[in-house]
């Protein structure tokens, strides 16, 4: 029988190698694949924060809509404009009754 030869150790880090340099064109396809997928995932990530932050903009714009949509809702009652009416410089009252017509002819 013939005694089989000892493989020094280095020569396992060579046919690594070789096997690795024979399949180079699929390494470097693989590395450029993680790269690609890698951009992906932080422009996903940036992409959902933005959506966040534009999501709490129109929250507080919708909050402030509402604020001077009410206010302005308060402020155009009857009861409301003939109070900012009879103050200064207007002074404005009302008389109760009918409500008179002011006609201007232009002539």
């Amino acid at each position: 029988m013939a005694k089989k030869k000892k493989t020094p150790p280095f020569a396992i880090g060579d046919k690594v190698a070789s096997v690795t340099l024979k399949n180079l064109p699929f390494v470097l396809f693989l590395g450029l694949l993680l790269l690609l997928y890698l951009g992906s995932i932080n422009s996903a990530q940036r992409r959902i924060l933005r959506i966040e932050e534009l999501r709490k903009e129109v929250e507080a714009l919708r909050r402030e809509y509402n604020a001077l949509e009410s206010e302005i809702s308060y402020n155009s009652k009857l009861s409301r404009v003939k109070k900012e009416a009879g103050k200064a410089p207007l002074h404005l009252s009302s008389r109760g009754g009918r409500v008179h017509r002011i006609i201007v002819n232009d002539q």
